[in-house]
């Protein structure tokens, strides 16, 4: 790669032809450095060029000339180097795979995106690497081997993209630092505004002194300089949006800003009047606390918020003497050692401390092939573990925003966009266009009636008509919808669920752990007797599993657990199986056991089978979950039911008249039998939701429009769902349908009321009856109507949908 410097004799330019930057768009000044037809602001943006030219990348300038970002004088991050400072950087690493999130505030546009995403062509070591715009964060795959993290840091600041780094919480601290500017920015401008206002009682009082007025003009005019300055948001956001030919909600506030602030310094140059100093103050002021609001709406539907407050993942804790306890997760702190059974999730960084352990950490890597973990090693938050139960003491707190991310990362994401918000952002796009040829008319019609009336007419349409209303009544109304549901029980991954669920038209539902309730039901011995040493070993094989079968067994047993478990394996949909102190135990289904006893009626079986004869089996009562019954008859009328069980057909007997006759009742069924139920269904274009206990049915849940997760609060983390629901929620189901189809309306209406606002506030700025102030007070005024609308709404329909009983929610 060559790098390009200065020409020692470059000829200055003239100051009016501008040469402007191939790679990042800013000035090049006097002496430009140039590589033939393309010149360059500096060795930096002149190197990342080279950079991308030598590596086929030149597709970046295709999206337009001018996209990148200037680089940094070379950072010094000779810090990186030392292993401890670099470890706590990273989400995760082993010998073949590191992976880093990183903060890069000077992302700005799709070209960034472009350019990140394709960092894997750049350098070698790299394998992915993931933009979350919104977050201005990246996520980056590189081999450790190959690649050190100091490495990747200068790598993206070469290119332009200085990362953010500091070994607190990044995210908070960021959005720490972006509150206050937004409070000083408000604090100046109402500063600045009260003084303006101030400065301008004689003009409204009609106080005629030319030495005082002028002075106070000229007050007013330096006054304002911070203003405009408090404003410099809406300007840089517009300016970058038009650069990349993209009109935003942010360019007719800007328009309207500086349209503003040009009228009132021609009429103090000119002599002409005082201006409209007070009204600009005014409009940046109330601006700033509109886009604060909408700042705190936005934050307050931030579900990793809401995911730290209430999700009802539990995991075992054990005390000094051994005793296990459930906790949820958010009482968890450092030094805190856990029980981790087959199929559960590390809930956070920690070392192992009995082993060894095999962890699947596709949720963290994408990487589906397990790690194999040696005792004293460290794991990380997301693992899956795979295998016999291990013991984990915790070393720090449960970042509960990373199982977040891990909840919705792209190996479980459901590859369906959300109509409504889809609908209101083209909306809010085709409305600045519109709202700006229209201020022009007005303006055109005003400049033949009333000349002195064009400015204060352009600037009120372009500032009443801001579609934040518009902008901000999905988001509000599904995220108000996911608070309402998350204190019933019910945990969306994400608004856009809302959506889905109101939808579908078919539910399937999964039998054990889901309908019926194991943790209340009776366990009984059938067979022949258990000595003190089988009960321990199946009960050393119970604990490894998190099936509610087992769990209900192994509490059932009053005896300890053997401590040699070795060999264990859990068979989806079959059965446990494993070593303890050298003799094989197995557990689960009757055929797969090898069992020839007759099964039992209305009751839930697991047979045993110890060093190769079959001891006979554990009876689990089903017990149906309170209220199902009028669920089911809620349901029946507005959706095609049916029931998938991997129990026997005994069972039926167990559930009586719980489903309707028309709904089709398979038993025996593997997870991959149930999955292939759920894509029948969809090929007969039926929207469907599976609901199920998270564990043998991950792939049919995966499968489905809409997949919940029903819990107990075991350790219910199921990246694969869409939703958890609470095991004594269930009963509500019908409820959240029904809410979920009114949300929808309620979108709908608001759209209605966010566009008869703005009809209403046109007709009366073209008309010249409206100032641009009262314009900038109607603007927050409007999404407060809206926010206000969908909360009440929203809670209106909850309370009498909740207060209730349970009807058809499709009626």
């Amino acid at each position: 790669m060559k790098v390009l410097d200065a020409p020692p004799s470059a000829p200055l330019l003239e100051a009016d032809a501008p040469v402007f930057c191939y790679h990042c768009g800013n000035d090049c000044g006097g002496t430009p450095i140039s590589d033939g037809d393309k010149d360059f602001c500096c060795s930096g943006c002149a190197t990342v060029y080279q950079l991308l030219h030598d590596n086929g990348l030149s597709d970046f300038y295709a999206i337009g000339a001018g996209q990148g970002s200037r680089p940094t004088e070379q950072g010094k991050y000779a810090w990186l180097d030392d292993p401890k400072v670099a470890e706590r950087l990273l989400d995760y690493q082993d010998e073949q795979l590191a992976k880093a999130t990183f903060h890069l505030p000077d992302m700005h546009c799709a070209a960034c995106i472009w350019l990140l995403e394709h960092l894997f062509r750049i350098q070698p070591g790299i394998s992915r690497s993931e933009v979350d715009f919104p977050r201005r964060e990246i996520s980056l795959n590189y081999d450790p081997s190959a690649l050190h993290l100091r490495q990747v840091v200068e790598l993206l600041d070469v290119l332009g993209y200085p990362p953010k780094l500091t070994l607190a919480d990044a995210e908070e601290t960021h959005q720490r630092k972006y509150d206050r500017k937004r409070w000083y920015a408000l604090g100046i401008a109402g500063f600045c505004f009260g003084n303006i206002m101030l400065l301008s009682f004689p003009e409204y009082l009609g106080v005629q002194d030319p030495r005082l007025t002028v002075l106070f003009q000229w007050l007013n005019l330096a006054l304002s300089i911070p203003v405009l300055h408090s404003a410099r948001g809406w300007f840089r956001s517009a300016w970058n949006g038009l650069r990349h030919r993209d009109i935003n909600m942010d360019v007719p506030i800007a328009i309207g800003i500086t349209v503003l602030f040009g009228r009132s310094l021609f009429d103090i140059i000119s002599g002409a009047g005082p201006g409209y100093f007070d009204s600009l103050a005014g409009l940046v002021f109330f601006l700033l606390i509109g886009r604060i609001y909408q700042d705190k709406t936005y934050h307050l539907l931030s579900f990793d918020r809401d995911y730290r407050s209430y999700f009802p993942i539990s995991v075992t804790r054990l005390q000094p003497d051994q005793t296990e306890e459930q906790v949820q997760i958010r009482e968890l702190a450092a030094g805190d050692r856990l029980l981790i059974r087959n199929g559960e999730l590390i809930p956070a960084d920690g070392y192992l401390v009995e082993g060894p352990a095999r962890l699947d950490y596709s949720f963290v890597t994408g990487e589906s092939d397990p790690v194999e973990i040696e005792t004293g090693a460290k794991i990380y938050a997301g693992g899956r573990l795979v295998g016999a139960p291990v013991e984990v003491v915790l070393e720090k707190e449960v970042a509960q925003a990373h199982l977040t991310k891990l909840w919705n990362h792209e190996a479980f994401r459901k590859q369906k966009d959300a109509e409504v918000a889809g609908i209101s952002n083209r909306v809010a796009r085709a409305f600045t266009p519109t709202i700006v040829l229209t201020a022009i008319g007005a303006g055109i019609y005003w400049a033949f009636v009333d000349s002195t009336m064009i400015w204060n007419v352009v600037t009120s349409v372009l500032i009443v008509a801001c579609p934040c209303a518009l902008a901000l009544s999905t988001p509000f109304t599904l995220g108000h919808i996911v608070r309402v549901f998350g204190k019933r029980g019910f945990f969306l991954k994400s608004h856009a669920t809302v959506e889905r669920l109101a939808k579908l038209d078919a539910l399937v539902f999964d039998k054990t752990g889901t309908i019926t309730n194991t943790q209340a039901s009776g366990v009984q011995w059938e067979g022949d007797a258990l000595t003190e040493t089988d009960q321990a070993a199946v009960k050393a094989v119970l604990r490894a599993s998190v099936h509610p079968l087992s769990r209900r067994i192994y509490d059932a047993l009053d005896v300890v657990p053997a401590p040699d478990l070795v060999g264990f394996e859990e068979v989806k949909g079959k059965g446990l199986s494993a070593q303890v102190n050298g003799v094989p135990v197995q557990l689960g289904q009757r055929t797969w056991v090898g069992a020839a006893g007759e099964a039992a009626n209305g009751v839930s079986e697991v047979w045993v089978r110890i060093n190769g004869v079959v001891k006979g089996r554990y009876t689990v009562l089903q017990t149906v979950r309170p209220g199902i019954g009028e669920a089911m008859k809620g349901l029946e009328n507005g959706y095609a039911l049916a029931l998938l069980s991997g129990d026997q057909e005994y069972a039926r007997s167990g559930l009586g008249a719980l489903l309707p006759d028309s709904a089709p009742q398979l038993y025996r069924q593997s997870p991959e039998a149930k999955l292939h139920y759920i894509r029948d269904l969809q090929d007969q274009d039926h929207v469907v939701a599976m609901v199920g206990d998270g564990l043998n049915d991950a792939g049919a849940l995966r499968q489905s429009d809409v997949g919940i997760a029903v819990t107990d609060e075991l350790a219910a983390f199921t990246p694969a769902s869409d939703g958890i629901l609470e095991g004594r929620a269930l009963r509500f189901l019908p409820q959240f349908l029904r809410l979920s189809q009114q949300g929808m309306q309620l979108i709908y209406i608001s759209f209605g009321i966010s566009f008869l606002y703005n009809l209403v506030g046109l007709w009366f700025a073209v008309n010249g009856l409206l100032s641009p102030l009262v314009a900038a007070i109607l603007m927050p005024l409007s999404s407060v109507s809206v926010v206000v609308f969908t909360t009440l709404g929203v809670s209106w329909l909850a309370h009498r949908s909740f207060s209730s009983t349970p009807s058809n929610p499709a009626s």
